[in-house]
């Protein structure tokens, strides 16, 4: 009787040998690829955490407010209504140009009105309020032209401001000098006559608005 020949073993372990490094290679490229996101993570975290305690320092940076800024506050409103309040209504333009000519009258100049602009509403910080501007030319001799300019400021209107003032000599003084070079209201030149144009501007309140007619549906 022939001897059967066993199959040999060494096959199912190789089997089982190259089953578990086919599963030891699988995890080793799953773990590769965690640990590679991983650090990646780590790599844009590092940039984030630098910005986010940069942010941390500079808050902390900011001093507290003081204790007394809600009093601060109130009294600067307070502030800012009354100087709205100091300023006066808007005159009539009319009686502002006639009150110029009678100054120019009184200081023996001779003032013709060029340009005047209507109100418009301007702004410095956080106060609103109007101003009328109006353009003149001024012809006399300077003693007369420094005398209007004196009575001009400290007349009415009190909020009167004089934006611009450009002097040109006129004509030539009765010496008979030429009319060169820089001159000045020294002795002898009082008669030198010139012509100023001058840029007026009055601020008052911002007009109060109108009440809303009411309209009774019948």
């Amino acid at each position: 009787m022939a001897n059967r020949v066993k199959e040999p073993r060494v096959t199912r372990v190789k089997s089982k040998k190259t089953l578990m490094v086919l599963l030891t290679l699988a995890l080793l490229a799953v773990y590769s690829l965690l640990g590679k996101n991983y650090l990646e993570q780590r790599r844009e975290k590092g940039p984030l955490e630098g910005q986010i305690n940069a942010a941390s320092q500079t808050l902390a940076a900011i001093p507290a407010p003081p204790a007394d800024i809600e009093p601060r506050l109130a009294a600067a409103r307070a502030a800012l209504d009354a100087a709205q309040n100091t300023l006066p209504i808007p005159p009539n333009t009319t009686q502002v140009i006639n009150a110029v000519l009678r100054t120019a009258r009184d200081a023996g100049v001779r003032a013709v009105p060029l340009a005047t602009q209507p109100w418009t509403t301007e702004s410095a910080g956080q106060l609103e309020y109007s101003v009328f501007r109006l353009n003149f030319t001024v012809t006399g001799n300077f003693t007369q032209l420094g005398d209007f300019l004196k009575r001009l400021e400290s007349g009415w209107p009190e909020t009167l401001a004089i934006e611009r003032l450009s002097v040109d000599r006129a004509s030539e003084p009765e010496t008979g000098l030429p009319a060169v070079g820089q001159f000045s209201p020294q002795a002898g030149e009082a008669s030198i006559q010139v012509s100023a144009g001058l840029d007026i501007a009055i601020y008052a309140r911002l007009p109060a608005a109108e009440p809303a007619l009411k309209v009774e549906n019948r």
